[in-house]
């Protein structure tokens, strides 16, 4: 009998359409010329997905054919958040993040790993005059990133990932890994602020804030498995 095969490859149309959802949602809102660019594609074959998942309602489009997200994706998207494999993780991070902010001062993130990216999954906003804005549902590389380093590295022991100006210029971000009893990272938590403001004692006080924050929410996560099974990461019941 013949040997299954080790991986599964994306039907050309399924990626193509996709890949103009993920585009369409990630910008917020994307003209037909945009999206077709952005993927690579030919307009008339954009527009033919385009259409598709407009009318099944994953896409609207308002009288100027503009795409955004449409009510079925909104209703999937609302579903994960309260009910996915990463919703407890979320509920759980948002009290250390507020814990974080405070502290610091500065903006702070949940992210998780997508591939060659990283996307936020949660967020609290900073309480100086000039913070972070929220980056919540946006992606960044994992490559050259303080939350890339975070979300790659197997040593539990490693110090946190700073860097300035891998994503924005002018722009410090510290990032730590999140294990909880998971062999490889499940999250990260960053701290992200001015280049000019993180720096000397505030920096030093970030990183240090972080790895508290990494500590505490690790305890937590470990004892609502423990109390919970399975664990964390499986998918809570709907009430």
């Amino acid at each position: 009998m013949d040997s299954p095969p080790t991986s599964l490859q994306l039907p050309r149309s399924a990626g193509r359409a996709l890949a103009l959802l993920d585009h369409v949602v990630t910008a917020g809102r994307s003209t037909l010329t945009e999206a077709a660019a952005a993927v690579h594609l030919p307009v008339s074959t954009a527009l033919r997905h385009l259409l598709a998942m407009q009318q099944a309602g994953f896409l609207d489009r308002d009288e100027r054919g503009v795409f955004c997200a449409g009510p079925g994706f909104l209703r999937l998207a609302l579903r994960v958040t309260t009910t996915g494999p990463h919703a407890r993780l979320t509920e759980l991070a948002y009290t250390h993040l507020q814990r974080l902010t405070a502290t610091t001062e500065e903006s702070t993130y949940l992210a998780i790993r997508d591939g060659s990216k990283a996307i936020y999954t949660a967020f609290i906003e900073g309480t100086r005059a000039v913070h972070h804005v929220g980056w919540v549902g946006h992606t960044v590389p994992i490559a050259g990133s303080a939350v890339g380093e975070a979300l790659t590295t197997t040593d539990r022991g490693e110090p946190p990932a700073v860097r300035t100006g891998a994503v924005e210029p002018d722009v410090t971000a510290v990032a730590v890994p999140i294990f909880a009893d998971a062999p490889t990272p499940v999250a990260a938590i960053s701290v992200i602020g001015p280049s000019n403001r993180l720096v000397g004692p505030r920096l030093g006080r970030a990183i240090e804030a972080t790895v508290a924050a990494r500590h505490d929410l690790e305890v937590e996560l470990v004892g609502a498995s423990e109390d919970s099974p399975p664990s964390f990461t499986d998918a809570r019941e709907a009430p």
